[in-house]
């Protein structure tokens, strides 16, 4: 019974996992454009969110958040007293992955220069201009 599951799974991922790479082109994450992250997020009703955005965009954004986080626990860890860097990002408890969505594309709407960026510093941009750190 758990194997004919297993094989569901696999099935299904083997399905789905050539979408997914068709939607972004080649692997590496620089080639992930403002203008890409716009397209991919902005529609929610559109078909390249049901079968990729809703589960890229959130964890993209999830991922730089965290990824901003470590950096600053691993400069505070190797810094002497008081120079550590702050984070970029500092976003609420109560925020969540839609309003971090939302945010991004209000910003590259408002800023449609930024869209040839690669999203990593779109969204860092974005989100640290929202969600600015106090001193």
């Amino acid at each position: 019974m758990k194997l004919t599951r297993v094989r569901r799974a696999g099935k299904a991922l083997g399905l789905v996992l050539p979408i997914i790479a068709g939607t972004f082109g080649t692997a590496h994450a620089q080639h992930l454009t403002g203008e890409r992250f716009y397209e991919i997020c902005h529609d929610q009703a559109s078909t390249e969110w049901q079968v990729a955005g809703q589960r890229v965009c959130p964890s993209f954004i999830r991922g730089l958040i965290d990824g901003a986080r470590l950096q600053v626990m691993r400069d505070a860890a190797g810094a002497p007293a008081g120079q550590a860097h702050r984070p970029m990002i500092c976003d609420p408890q109560t925020a969540s992955a839609q309003d971090a969505i939302t945010l991004v594309l209000q910003y590259l709407e408002a800023s449609p220069e930024t869209r040839p960026l690669p999203a990593a510093v779109v969204v860092t941009q974005a989100l640290g201009k929202a969600w600015p750190c106090e001193r």
